[in-house]
């Protein structure tokens, strides 16, 4: 027997996910209704009817709806969570967020055939209720003392932990080419880096990632510009995945002790010297500007006046007559991209034609 109210209590119930799942896309994405208008070129009243999931679907709307948010239609319709993957939009431009969309939309098709995430063996740092930047940066490294007590190789976490790499370039000559993207969800992670980056960013970035895939795995990941406000004494929620990401690679590539050295030189009578820089920047792999970060981290919290970050850089980079990165680095992002070509090319039937294209435009 055929039952209006029940058709009509499905249709209003699948109204209503969509508005649902509209607005959890514009949260993320940092975006408001005027906007969506704007994007879509829909009318006022059609975005707020289907934000308020009262209006009729209409195909012919969810389309430029979709390419607003720089999602699949599949997606919006199919999908139980407007999207599993842990990443926020924030302060991003319109090429920017297509960029992230699309390594976003690669990782929901490949997730299935990527490792499964191991939780490092050994306690996580205690940063949830921590604002204090000084008390943040003892957390972070006391966890990078835990984890190179086991093992100080970036590549042994990555391959430990189960981590997916790959490096790609991005083709859009106007998009932000972030140096690192981490997708994750909730047993699987993917790390893209920019190959076209110098070995000691790409360390950098390798690193500062790592921290996104171990103690991010439950907020959304800011895809965006670094904010000024990762200099503040007080780091509000929004801002500290970012900033304990930074220290985390800052200070696992340079270890807290060589920047306190460091920062003793350069308040002592004698000054630091082209060889400290050298013997420091060798030593570590780093580079000038990861160093004098380091050091002015150790500098502002200690006692007494000190250099501002612009001066201790400029010295730093005066004196680093010869310094590299680690070309190992390089090479271990490239036999990781190309083991995760060739699983997923024995998979190759099972995507579409779309997916697999966009799957080897990025992971390349």
């Amino acid at each position: 027997m055929y039952n209006r109210d029940g058709y009509e209590g499905k249709t209003m119930d699948l109204r209503r996910e969509i508005g649902r799942r509209l607005q959890a896309e514009m949260h993320r994405k940092c975006l408001n209704a005027s906007d969506l208008v704007e994007l879509s070129g829909l009318p006022s009243d059609s975005v707020s009817g289907y934000l308020r999931g009262s209006k009729e679907i209409r195909f012919a709307d969810l389309k430029p709806l979709c390419a607003a948010l720089g999602i699949p239609i599949m997606r919006l319709l199919t999908h139980s969570e407007t999207s599993s993957v842990r990443i926020a939009y924030r302060k991003t431009r319109p090429t920017d967020r297509a960029v992230v969309a699309k390594a976003e939309d690669v990782f929901l098709w490949i997730e299935e055939f990527l490792p499964r995430f191991h939780k490092p063996p050994v306690p996580l740092p205690s940063i949830n209720t921590v604002t204090d930047a000084h008390m943040l940066i003892a957390e972070i490294n006391a966890f990078i003392g835990r984890l190179k007590a086991r093992s100080p190789s970036v590549e042994y976490w990555y391959n430990t932990l189960g981590i997916a790499l790959a490096g790609n370039r991005h083709s859009d000559p106007d998009a932000q080419r972030p140096d690192g993207l981490c997708l994750s969800d909730k047993q699987h992670t993917l790390i893209l880096v920019n190959t076209d980056c110098p070995d000691v960013r790409l360390h950098f970035t390798l690193l500062h990632e790592l921290w996104h895939a171990i103690c991010d795995r439950e907020r959304d990941i800011p895809a965006d510009h670094l904010p000024s406000e990762l200099y503040d004494e007080k780091l509000s929620d929004d801002i500290k995945p970012e900033f304990c990401a930074n220290k985390f690679a800052q200070f696992w590539i340079v270890p807290f002790e060589v920047a306190e050295n460091i920062s003793r030189k350069l308040r002592s009578p004698s000054g630091l010297t082209p060889q400290d820089v050298e013997e420091a920047l060798q030593d570590t792999g780093g580079s000038p500007e990861v160093l004098a970060n380091a050091v002015y981290d150790v500098a502002r919290y200690a006692a007494g006046s000190h250099k501002a970050y612009a001066a201790i850089r400029d010295e730093i980079r005066a004196l680093a007559v010869s310094w590299s990165g680690r070309s190992s680095i390089r090479d271990f992002v490239a036999s990781k991209t190309l083991e995760l070509r060739n699983a997923l090319e024995a998979r190759q039937d099972e995507f579409g034609e779309h997916a697999w294209k966009a799957i080897k435009s990025l992971i390349s």
